[in-house]
């Protein structure tokens, strides 16, 4: 914390930047790993924790993507004009497309739980936990679980969503059926996905939420919460982002 001093404006717009480069890099090094463990069965969960024991390795979390006002934005003005004096910059730019086709990936996630359900996505009915980028907040600017639901719309799916820092009308004006609490978004569901740590959602009770669903149903996390037997042992088809574990 506190006042770090530079040399002038210029150093200290960079230092901002800088920073979200780096973080969005790392996302996008942690989606692509993340999405190996899956086709290796391992889990990424597992393996970063232990990895980032060691000094020096800080990878992040997977998930749907990166969202706010800054990441997913301010890296193209260091890509932009780092092009204007003749450098560039390759990483930055692969790292965005890699955490803007995240949504892709979780939409095959969906699709391939149901149809371990015997079920297809056109006659589904999806719930979305989390309209927020990121846990425990109420902001969802830029939040790429609005494109994930909009392809699963074209695909045929009914979405409802419930956010408790957002209001029925609110996650209604993001083209979602609202729903008014937890129950009511889960109750009939053939899959759940969550898309914010929202404690709430850590606090649900695997069993209840099972029995709301239309069975078979089955449950994606998109946030690397939820331990995949422990939702498996609730019948339930699991899939995660990086959690390459699942049984069935």
């Amino acid at each position: 914390g506190g006042v770090v001093p530079v040399r002038d404006l210029k150093a200290a717009e960079a230092t901002k930047v800088f920073e979200n480069v780096y973080r969005d890099v790392n996302i996008a090094l942690s989606n692509e790993l993340a999405m190996a463990c899956e086709a290796m069965g391992l889990d990424y969960r597992e393996i970063r924790d232990a990895a980032n024991t060691q000094p020096f390795c800080h990878l992040h979390l997977p998930g749907v993507g990166v969202g706010g006002h800054c990441i997913p934005v301010n890296p193209y003005f260091l890509i932009e004009r780092a092009s204007e004096h003749g450098q560039r910059l390759k990483i930055p730019l692969l790292a965005r497309k890699v955490n803007d086709d995240m949504p892709d990936h979780v939409v095959g996630l969906v699709v391939e739980a149901l149809r371990a359900c015997r079920k297809t996505v056109g006659r589904a009915r999806v719930a979305v936990l989390g309209i927020s980028y990121k846990p425990n907040v109420k902001e969802a600017s830029h939040s790429l679980i609005h494109q994930v639901a909009a392809a699963l719309r074209r695909k045929g799916a009914r979405t409802v969503a419930y956010d408790p820092f957002f209001s029925v009308q609110e996650i209604e004006s993001f083209g979602y059926v609202g729903a008014s609490s937890l129950s009511r978004a889960v109750d009939g569901a053939d899959c759940v996905v969550v898309a914010a740590a929202h404690d709430e959602f850590k606090e649900m009770k695997r069993s209840s939420l099972a029995r709301l669903m239309r069975r078979p149903a089955a449950f994606v996390d998109c946030t690397s919460t939820f331990e995949p037997h422990l939702i498996e042992s609730e019948g339930l088809v699991y899939r995660g982002i990086g959690r390459g574990v699942w049984g069935r």
